[in-house]
């Protein structure tokens, strides 16, 4: 494969085969922690649908959660394009990570308290706001033209499968340890997170 010289948002770089491999192993990580976060996302759901017993509090969730995610999106672009996405994307991930621990710690403790839950779950979602316009950004880069279509395909056929399954294994995993178990199964989150930055460490990223 001839290596192709890109310019994208200021950056000029070369998608090698190198480059294109080092992103399929990112991508990977990154799948494995977007299913972890769809796990978490739905099991506190439905925790907030067991325990408060409340239309209004599972409807706080699902608009704080999306809404901020939503909310950052254009903005979060912006600053993707210019700070370096390696370092934006750990610490964006890592951020979600230590407010999911939050959740946990909350669980953990016996101290649970509604709004801290709907808090944590507005940074959960105003973090990974900045996931996807980071990892759009990066494509371009590391991608070779004549694989883009392909792994542009695969990216977002990806992230529908984590939305799709992340519930079904999250629901699987409340029926198996019960729901008084939430806090435990939540660390799956925390522990996909670990393996979806080991590889972001060690590959360049612009």
């Amino acid at each position: 494969m001839d290596d192709k010289e890109i310019t994208v948002s200021g950056f000029e770089t070369v998608a090698t085969k190198k480059s294109f491999n080092n992103f399929l192993i990112f991508l990977i990580g990154q799948f494995i922690s977007l299913l972890g976060s769809s796990i978490a996302s739905f099991t506190i759901i439905f925790w907030i649908t067991v325990e408060t017993n409340s239309a209004l509090f599972l409807g706080l969730a699902g608009f704080l959660g999306f809404g901020s995610t939503m909310a950052v999106i254009p903005f979060a672009g912006v600053l993707v394009d210019r700070w370096s996405r390696k370092k934006l994307i750990i610490l964006v991930d890592g951020l979600e990570a230590i407010s999911t621990v939050g959740i946990i710690f909350l669980f953990l403790s016996g101290n649970i308290n509604i709004w801290w839950i709907l808090l944590l779950l507005t940074l959960r979602g105003f973090f990974q706001g900045f996931h996807d316009p980071a990892i759009q950004a990066i494509i371009p880069i590391l991608v070779p033209q004549d694989k883009l279509k392909t792994v542009n395909s695969f990216h977002y056929i990806s992230s529908g499968f984590t939305n799709l399954v992340g519930p079904l294994i999250g629901a699987g995993m409340i029926g198996l340890f019960g729901v008084e178990n939430v806090g435990n199964i939540l660390w799956i989150d925390a522990i996909t997170f670990i393996i979806a930055l080991l590889p972001i460490i060690f590959i360049s990223i612009p």
